[in-house]
């Protein structure tokens, strides 16, 4: 019982169990719930038969009374004569033996088991009730759990359906859809069987039926209206909660309320306040055929479904709304959008105007209107265009103009803001309008960035004939209008400079084709002649040391002048360009009005010249020179005439000062690809895009490529194939382009590879960044250095050593093995002290070499892969103690303290003793060389369950950052640091190589107690 939750398993299990041990007539299981006050009956057996008794409330039965003390109640026989006693005299039928026990659990009692008799003679006994409390013991926690269970499983399904119709409202904005959604979906959430939906109207002073389901005309009528006042039928809106009313015939209703909904076949129903953040819109109700009890989550989810359809509701409604006032603005601004691209189509200026007062009539049908433009010289308002006026009004005029501080006009342009007179006959402070049947008058300023263009004006005979949204539209196409206006004068502007400009764009052209100076200069005489229409023009530069104008260039009539009288004028003739040259101001003169006589006789100076002007070429705050141009006629150079002879100046001391800069870039970088192409390494550099911008000769001697094939050539162009001539691998090159593309740090490298084209060899290749003054990486340097000599005799002195080592093995083996074999033949006695000291130090000598030899081989065989490992599985904390009690000695007469800890469980591990061992005495042999007296070395293991880490450390001088990896190679010794006794610089490779062939990792740190700690980390099975 206690695995199942289903509780009607559970009931049928109950019902099998008691029928078999107590065999009564009649049985049942009463269950109470407490928020209700209600007894419920899930199940009842009389004569081996299920049948159903409704709930009924809590009363004073033998039942109610086992669940309320939570004691059992025992009636063995005779229970008529006992029923009369206690009480209970309701029983129709009182059975003959009776008996009750509770269903209780830790928390409370939640029902009873009976169980009775009906057939005289039948007996209950003490038994049978132990027998049944057990049972009920058995049951009581089940069943509530059961209960939970399906009370969990309905609100689940309740909840499932809310989601389920809250989603299908809130996908409707239609408000007729969503009231009968809301209807619908009530009936289902609630259980009833007809709905109603009643909103508050515009008025706020009644609600209406604004949708119900199941509900008869005859009802709806009667219902369709209710005021507000009925505090009865909107109870729920007014109180702002929930009304409930389980049996519509015993809850005191009046009649106006209960008779209708009696003749509707309506027994009990729920109101429900409809409310949203802004307030209470409506009531939802629920009506049911039969009394209704109201569960409590039957309440508190209507109560959340009515909030949810609450904002459906109303945004259904909001959006409907909304809707058709964006209708109704779209259709508005669909007109201004048509009548906007129609004036700005529009460049004449009377049809604009014409286009402007008609469109301003027709939005809001007025009779008559015009429209006024601004004249500032006559500080005017003048009636450019007008329609509806009869002839001899004077709006009709064009030639009327009218007062700017005056009337409604006038107040119009001098506030800024749209005046709307509703009626012209009751405003005293305005002037009497011309048309004696008008009432309402509208007037628009044409505003642009604050500045009054003109104002439109109309009129109509009705009064307030103009409404708020007239205003608006009206200041709205007031705003396209001052666009429109603008335009159209900007376009005469415009018409006036095309030709200016196209002299410009020339002249531009001509200037920027060259960066040779005297092309440069000739192009600028030429291009400000022909856009000024001049006879010639000088081009010259200013050399304030001197004094002078030193002439670039000069044009006449055409044609290039070249006059040896003209290469240098002194400031000194022409005292007028001192204004020119120290203001930055253009000067002009002709005959008739020169500053000075000087400056008359220099104009004279130029064929035929009658006027002149003269404009600096100014870089910055500094004048670099002139231009002139002059004329054959007399002539004022008007203002359009100046600003081109500026603009072009402008671009003219631009073109000159990139002249120079070209010339000493020139001159810089031939400098540079002379230094380049003098070195031995070949050189390429690439900008950030990858793009190649330098290349020397030795590259293409060196690769094979072409230097003129590779510059602006890029990295990436898969014709070249750059990354087999440079030695990248696949992709690497790939990266480096995203790395600069993408402004990320990037590190340098020292590569060395080997290339068959142009011939075979052996290349180092040495890369990095290179960054501006501000480092800001701008680009990528690649650097290739031949190596091929250095790398054969690096090889061959590699062999040389191997094959001298490979050849002093024997003779060292032999000399070792006859000493050994003269030591034991001399003996003890008659034997010099020196004697057995010589051979004892040839011995050692001997032993010494052969170590080092033997140790250059291991490292050879090491490095080729020759050397098999013997491995074995051996405890790694002996071979630790071995060692370290074979170093204690030599570190107890040096003052040193060697120590040794290790896990307590070390495993074994799989590896080559005899090398590993080697490993760590080279380790601790260096540890005791180099740590000072007092100092410590500490040997130190512990494991994880896959790899064992070995630390070494001591407290000695420790190695400097720079040496931490070059100390594991071969001969390689730290400078500067001395130990006890020189070593070979073999131990520390021979390390390396042996724990790499492991599998392993070996490096070097700082001991954080001062010194070095050398640790190692091995698989536990190699």
């Amino acid at each position: 019982m206690g695995t199942s939750l289903d509780l009607e398993t559970l009931l049928s299990t109950i019902q099998l169990q008691v029928m078999e041990l107590l065999q009564p007539d009649t049985f049942f299981i009463a269950l109470q719930d407490p928020a209700d006050q209600l007894i419920s009956f899930p199940l009842v057996v009389e004569g081996g038969k299920k049948i159903e008794w409704p709930s009924r409330p809590i009363e004073d039965r033998l039942s109610d009374r086992v669940i309320r003390t939570g004691e059992p109640i025992l009636i063995p026989r005779d229970a008529p004569r006992a029923l009369k006693a206690l009480g209970q005299t309701s029983w129709e039928n009182p059975p003959q033996a009776w008996l009750g026990v509770p269903l209780t659990t830790p928390d409370r009692t939640i029902g009873c088991l009976v169980a009775s008799h009906n057939i005289p003679g039948k007996v209950f006994t003490v038994k049978d009730q132990d027998v049944l409390i057990t049972l009920a013991g058995q049951t009581a926690v089940a069943i509530e759990n059961a209960l939970l269970y399906e009370q969990t499983r309905r609100r689940a399904e309740a909840l499932a359906l809310l989601n389920e119709i809250t989603a299908s409202m809130s996908s409707t904005l239609d408000p007729e859809n969503a009231l009968e959604l809301v209807c619908l979906s009530m009936i289902r959430v609630g259980g009833g069987q007809k709905s109603a939906i009643f909103l508050l109207d515009e008025d706020h002073d009644r609600l209406f039926l604004a949708h119900a389901t199941n509900l008869s005309g005859e009802f709806m009528k009667s219902w369709q209206d209710v005021p507000l006042e009925d505090q009865h039928r909107i109870q729920a809106f007014h109180q702002k909660k929930s009304v409930l009313v389980s049996d519509v015939s015993s809850s005191n209703l009046p009649p106006a309320i209960s008779a209708p909904l009696e003749s509707e076949a309506i027994r009990a129903y729920a109101d429900f306040p409809l409310i949203t953040p802004s307030g209470t819109i409506g009531q939802l109700s629920v009506y049911f055929s039969d009394p209704h009890q109201f569960q409590i989550d039957q309440v508190e989810l209507l109560e959340t479904f009515a909030a949810q359809a609450a904002i459906a509701v109303a945004n259904a409604r909001a959006h409907a709304e909304t809707d058709e006032a964006l209708r109704h603005r779209v259709d508005q601004l669909a007109t201004l959008e048509a009548i906007g691209r129609e004036m700005t189509s529009t460049l004449i200026t009377e049809d604009l105007f014409t286009s402007i007062i008609t469109h301003a009539i027709d939005i809001p049908k007025a009779t008559a209107g015009f429209l006024a433009i601004h004249e500032e010289e006559y500080s005017r308002l003048r009636v450019v265009a007008h329609h509806g006026y009869p002839a001899d009004s004077p709006f009709a005029d064009s030639s009327t103009r009218l007062p700017l501080e005056e009337g409604i006009i006038g107040h119009a342009f001098q506030s800024g803001k749209p005046q709307n007179i509703s009626d012209i006959q009751q405003e005293s402070h305005s002037l009497k309008w011309h048309q004696e049947t008008t009432s309402s008058v509208l007037s628009i300023p044409i505003l642009l960035q604050s500045r009054v263009l003109g104002v439109i004006t109309i009129e109509d005979p009705s009064p307030y004939a103009f409404s708020a949204d007239h205003v608006q539209l009206l200041s709205q196409l007031a705003s396209q209008a001052a666009v429109a206006l603008e335009n159209a004068t900007l376009y005469q502007r415009l018409e006036a400079r095309l030709r200016e400009q196209s002299f410009l764009y020339q002249a531009s052209a001509q200037i920027a084709a060259t960066y040779e100076k005297e092309a440069v200069a000739l192009a600028i005489a030429d291009s400000i002649a022909v856009a000024l229409s001049t006879a010639g023009a000088r081009v010259s530069t200013w050399n304030a040391q001197n004094q002078t104008l030193e002439t670039e260039a000069m044009m006449v009539d055409g044609r290039p002048f070249n006059d040896r009288s003209w290469t240098t004028i002194s400031i000194e003739d022409v005292p007028a360009y001192n204004s020119c040259l120290n203001e930055h101001k253009p000067v002009q003169w002709n005959g008739k009005n020169a500053p000075s006589e000087t400056d008359r006789d220099y104009l004279t100076r130029f064929p035929r010249g009658l006027s002149l002007l003269a404009v600096p070429l100014i870089t910055g705050t500094q004048t670099i020179g002139l231009v002139e141009v002059y004329s054959h006629t007399e002539r004022t150079f008007d203002e359009n005439a100046i600003r081109t002879a500026q603009t072009i100046a402008s671009q003219a001391a631009v073109a000159l000062e990139n002249t120079d800069l070209f010339r000493r870039i020139r001159e810089n970088h031939n400098l540079l690809m002379a230094v380049l192409n003098s070195t031995r390494e070949g050189m390429l550099m690439t900008d950030t895009h990858g793009k190649i911008v330098l290349a020397n000769q030795q590259l293409e001697a060196l690769t094979g490529l072409r230097v003129d094939d590779l510059i602006e050539a890029n990295l990436s162009d898969i014709n070249l194939a750059l990354a087999d001539f440079l030695g990248y691998q696949q992709g690497e090159l790939a990266n480096i382009m995203f790395s600069l593309e993408d402004n990320q740090p990037l590190q340098g490298e020292v590569t060395t590879f080997e290339v068959d084209m142009p011939s075979h060899r052996t290349l180092q290749r040495s890369d990095a960044p290179v960054f501006d003054i501000e480092h800001q990486m701008i680009g990528w340097l690649v650097v290739l250095r031949d190596i091929t000599e250095e790398h054969e005799l690096s090889q061959t002195r590699e062999q040389l050593t191997e094959m001298i080592v490979h050849d002093l093995r024997a003779p060292l083996t032999a000399i070792l093995g006859s000493l050994n074999l003269l030591d034991k033949t001399i003996g003890t006695e008659g034997v010099l002290p020196v004697v057995r000291q010589a051979i004892s130090i040839s011995n050692r000598s001997v032993e010494q070499m052969l170590g080092l030899v033997n140790s250059l081989l291991d490292l050879a065989k090491l490095e080729t892969g020759e050397m098999p490992l013997s491995l074995s599985e051996f405890s790694l904390d002996t071979l630790c103690e071995e060692l370290v009690a074979t170093f204690v000695q030599e570190a107890n007469e040096n003052g040193i303290i060697l120590s040794y800890q290790a896990d307590e469980m070390l495993p074994k591990i799989t590896a080559d003793n005899e090398k590993l061992g080697r490993v760590l005495a080279n380790l601790l042999d260096n540890a005791l060389k180099f740590t000072p007296a007092g100092g410590q070395v500490n040997l130190s293991v512990d494991a994880t369950e896959n790899e064992v880490n070995i630390t070494v450390a001591d407290t000695g001088p420790g190695v400097p950052e720079e040496f931490r990896e070059a100390i594991f190679k071969r001969f390689v010794q730290v400078p500067g640091v001395a130990g006890r006794r020189r070593g070979t610089g073999l131990g520390l490779a021979f390390s390396h190589m042996a724990i790499l062939a492991h599998g392993g990792k070996i490096w070097m740190e700082d001991n954080p107690g001062g010194g070095s700690a050398f640790r190692i980390k091995l698989p536990l099975n190699v």
